[in-house]
């Protein structure tokens, strides 16, 4: 992946000029990392340990939401040692990383905000599974999930007085907005085919 972000980085996009069977979120972050910090054998393990750091914040806020008094504050220091001690299989694994940015739209999704904050929250989580998403599809059930969950008033969120169908379009929004971004990049750089046919 470091090699392919950086054949991008230098005219070569991804799948037309290096041949790859995964999606491109991973590549994202690789190239993140070098255009952050240039091409290092530590690179990735650099940016990988600062999105551990944002997972670490989202488990926290989780937790603190869901009404747990303790157990946020002991996530923040057992997670980082869990990640960091469990193994390659844990530690830059792609499953891992693209989970992180799933709880942290899971703390989004239970704000007691209201509102166009509600709202902007719900958006930003959409976000944050699509980036999942584009790390690993097969993430793409949870979002399947979460709106039928919440539009059969499951995951007992507030309502909005938009109807609980608001706050799913507010997802659903976020989502289709950074997927149809790269769909629309890829387009025009001309590489959707290979992608086609290299991750298809």
């Amino acid at each position: 992946f470091d090699y392919i972000a950086w054949m991008n980085l230098h005219g070569a996009p991804f799948y037309k000029g290096a041949a790859e069977q995964n999606w491109p979120g991973a590549m994202f972050i690789h190239e993140l990392g070098i255009r952050l910090f240039g091409v290092h054998f530590w690179t990735f393990r650099l940016i990988d340990f600062l999105i551990m750091q944002i997972g670490n914040i989202g488990i926290f806020l989780f937790l603190r939401r869901a009404g747990f008094l303790l157990a946020p504050f002991i996530s923040l220091a057992i997670y980082p040692i869990i990640y960091t001690t469990a193994g390659f299989w844990t530690a830059g694994e792609r499953d891992i990383i693209a989970a992180e940015f799933l709880i942290f739209a899971s703390a989004l999704l239970i704000s007691t905000s209201r509102g166009r904050a509600r709202l902007l929250q719900s958006a930003l989580a959409g976000s944050l599974i699509a980036f999942a998403v584009l790390i690993r599809p097969t993430y793409a059930s949870f979002i399947f999930g979460l709106l039928l969950l919440d539009i059969l008033g499951c995951l007992n969120l507030e309502t909005l007085r938009l109807s609980r169908i608001g706050h799913s379009w507010s997802v659903l929004g976020g989502f289709v907005a950074l997927i149809g971004y790269t769909l629309i990049a890829g387009w025009l750089i001309g590489n959707l085919g290979d992608w086609y046919d290299q991750t298809i």
